[in-house]
C-alpha cells in the first residue's frame, strides 16, 4: 500500500486519506520537550515488575514513536498547539502500556505510528486516546480488515470487495473453511462496535443488529473512530503479505 504522507499545515487525522498529521501553529508543546518526554515515561513504565518479553516490547516502541516524533520535527512539523505536557505523557504511558500487553509483535509499529501522530494534529487528543484504547484491544487480524476496508473506502487501493453478501460467501464456504468464517465474524465485530459502516441504498448503517448473514464487503465504510485509527497508526503501511488472505474472502 502507498504510505501515509506527511505536509506542512495543520492538519486534522481524518481530514485527507492518509496520514497527513502535521501540527498546529507554532505555541505547543516545545520541540525539545516532545522529543525527551518518552524517557521520563518509559523509566517509570519500565520501573515496574515487567517480564522480559514485556520489557523489550515497550522498549521497542518508545524506540519507534521517538523516531518518528523526531523525524517528524526535522522535517519541519510543529507539535499541536493545545497539548500539554501532562496530556502527553498519559498519551505515551498509554502507549507503553498497551505495547506490555500486545503479544501480536506487529502491532507494536501501529502503536507508535498513533502516538507520533497524535502529537503532530488537530484531532481532539481525547479521540486520539480512545483511538488508542480501540486499537489495543483489536487482533492484528482486525486491525487488516480495517486496512482492507480503509484503503477502499479512502481510494488509496483498487481492492474489487465482493458486492455479494456475506450469507452467499457463508454457501460457498460451508464446507469447513474456518479461516473465512473467521473472517467474517471479525468484521461483525468491528460493525457491531461502532468501527466499521454499511453503506445502505441511502444512508450508513451503525445499528447494533448486524448478522454474518447481512454483511456486504464491497458497502462497508470506515466509521469516524475507525478513520483516526487508519490514519493514526498508518494502517496503509500494512504489508500486503498480511492480509491477502483477508483480500480472498472479501473480494
Amino acid at each position: 500500500m502507498k504510505k501515509g504522507s506527511i505536509k506542512k499545515g495543520a492538519s486534522s487525522i481524518v481530514s485527507t486519506g492518509t496520514a497527513a498529521v502535521t501540527g498546529a501553529a507554532v505555541g505547543g508543546i516545545p520541540g525539545a520537550v516532545v522529543s525527551t518526554v518518552l524517557k521520563p515515561v518509559a523509566k517509570s513504565v519500565l520501573s515496574r515488575m515487567l517480564s522480559i518479553e514485556e520489557k523489550k516490547r515497550i522498549e521497542k516502541v518508545e524506540k519507534l514513536a521517538k523516531e518518528e516524533i523526531n523525524k517528524k520535527l526535522n522535517d519541519g512539523a510543529q507539535p499541536r498547539s493545545d497539548i500539554t505536557g501532562q496530556q502527553a505523557k498519559i498519551l505515551l504511558e498509554g502507549t507503553l502500556l498497551a505495547s506490555r500487553d500486545t503479544y501480536e509483535e506487529k502491532k507494536i509499529a501501529l502503536l507508535a505510528h498513533l502516538v507520533s501522530s497524535s502529537i503532530f494534529t488537530n484531532t481532539p487528543i481525547d479521540n486520539c486516546n480512545q483511538a488508542l484504547i480501540v486499537l489495543e484491544r483489536l487482533s492484528y487480524r482486525q486491525i487488516c480488515i480495517l486496512s482492507v476496508v480503509g484503503a477502499k473506502h479512502l481510494g488509496i487501493e483498487g481492492h474489487q470487495l465482493s458486492s455479494k453478501g456475506f450469507r452467499d460467501a457463508e454457501e460457498k464456504h460451508k464446507h469447513g473453511d474456518e479461516k473465512a468464517l473467521g473472517v467474517y465474524h471479525d468484521t461483525l465485530l468491528l460493525l457491531n462496535d461502532g468501527i466499521l459502516m454499511q453503506k445502505g441504498p441511502q444512508t450508513f448503517t451503525l445499528e447494533p443488529s448486524f448478522t454474518v448473514g447481512n454483511i456486504t464487503p464491497s458497502a462497508l465504510r470506515l466509521s469516524y473512530t475507525g478513520l483516526v485509527i487508519f490514519n493514526a497508526a498508518r494502517l496503509d503501511t500494512i504489508p500486503k503479505d498480511d492480509f491477502d488472505d483477508i483480500l480472498a474472502v472479501l473480494t
